[in-house]
């Protein structure tokens, strides 16, 4: 491999990772950031919707844009806004700044997973191997590392007011230094119209793919500590294990992603991976007890590991969608899941039980393995390859 796609590619990580840490310190300090303002559960879904608005605002202009000026443009731009956005929920002094914050983080986000990902594509178009699921390591660790960091500040009394602006200061030089190496991706005049997207039925497949992912990757995120300390009985600190486990399984899976798209194709990554994590998961259900529950999350989160890449992968690779629309996609899928996840779990809980919501997990997730089958796996032949830069 040339040395200078070896840069591309950890600079490509690098602010995958720096996507993560941001995202992953925010999450540790919710409850920080919930108790300095007195906010109730309703209004802090308030403040969440309002990120998830600015999300799908700014999607649309967002694929208009890199298709005109080129992904590699609108990192840097993406990824400033994107850091102030999470210094200001740090330092926010009341509801509406903090509501406003969180538009601005979901619009900036949204902006820069779309151009991260349009640049991944890219550089697996030049290596001609699968490498999307080791970009999305460097999310996964990196959110788990941005949480932790959230997790010793509290511990020694740093409140997000100093926590949140002097991690944005540190991401921001590192993002400066690896947007240098970026791939300048090439440009089209005259985009298609959005519309043309959701009439390809291979992104639609692939759509369907990412929201059942996303979802299932949601479940375990907002479910996983409870149903190991209510239904199972373990303690707080085992029930934190578990999750652990889950995301420690998914990001070593990311890692080893790529060799096994190679050795098995999209198709079949995600039609085994599907029967993985439904095994995954349905062993706790089945056998609930501590042991099982930390073996069948770390299953499952290896089951799921590499479903999103895959996806985002095929999206932008489809013949007939432009690679930064079909990925926009995708993103709109997996937030769209984001939404509709919690409250249906949620309530379906409430109506049964909690091991009884958790099975409709299962089932998305063997829906998966049944939809692997028919992942579209034509490449674009029409477009130039991208250029090197650095």
């Amino acid at each position: 491999m040339p040395s200078s796609l070896r840069s591309e590619r950890a600079a490509l990580s690098t602010v995958f990772a720096l996507f993560g840490v941001s995202i992953g310190s925010w999450i540790s300090r919710i409850p920080a950031v919930t108790e300095s303002l007195g906010l109730s559960k309703g209004q802090l879904s308030a403040v969440f919707i309002a990120g998830t608005i600015g999300m799908l605002g700014a999607l649309y202009p967002t694929s208009k844009v890199i298709a005109r000026i080129g992904s590699r443009s609108v990192v840097l731009p993406a990824a400033s806004v994107l850091l102030a956005s999470v210094a200001l929920l740090g330092v926010a002094p009341s509801r509406p700044w903090l509501a406003a914050g969180m538009f601005c983080v979901g619009a900036a986000g949204a902006t820069l997973n779309v151009a991260i990902n349009a640049q991944g594509v890219a550089v697996e178009q030049l290596c001609g191997r699968p490498v999307m699921p080791t970009f999305h390591a460097g999310y996964s660790f990196g959110a788990m590392g941005g949480a932790a960091i959230g997790g010793l500040a509290a511990a020694a009394g740093v409140g997000p007011a100093a926590h949140f602006p002097t991690v944005a200061a540190v991401l921001a030089a590192v993002c400066v230094v690896a947007a240098r190496f970026l791939l300048d991706t090439p440009r089209v005049q005259a985009p298609p119209r959005a519309v043309a997207v959701w009439r390809s039925p291979g992104l639609l497949l692939v759509a369907a793919i990412a929201f059942l992912s996303f979802l299932s990757e949601r479940a375990a995120g907002d479910w996983s500590a409870l149903f190991m300390r209510e239904s199972i009985g373990t303690s707080e600190a085992l029930a934190a294990g578990a999750y652990t486990a889950f995301g420690l399984a998914m990001g070593t899976g990311r890692l080893l992603g790529g060799r096994m798209v190679a050795l098995l194709g999209r198709r079949g990554v995600v039609r085994w991976g599907g029967m993985l994590a439904a095994a995954g998961l349905t062993l706790p259900l089945l056998a609930p007890s501590p042991l099982a529950g930390i073996i069948g999350l770390g299953v499952f989160g290896l089951g799921l590991a590499s479903m999103v890449p895959v996806a985002m992968s095929a999206a932008g690779n489809l013949p007939d969608v432009p690679a930064e629309q079909g990925v926009a996609g995708v993103v709109v899928a997996g937030w769209s899941a984001s939404l509709v996840g919690p409250p249906l779990l949620g309530n379906l809980a409430d109506l049964t039980s909690l091991p009884a919501a958790l099975s409709l997990v299962v089932i998305a997730a063997l829906c998966l393995s049944l939809l692997g089958g028919r992942i579209p796996i034509a490449r674009k032949t029409d477009a130039p390859p991208p250029a090197l830069v650095g």
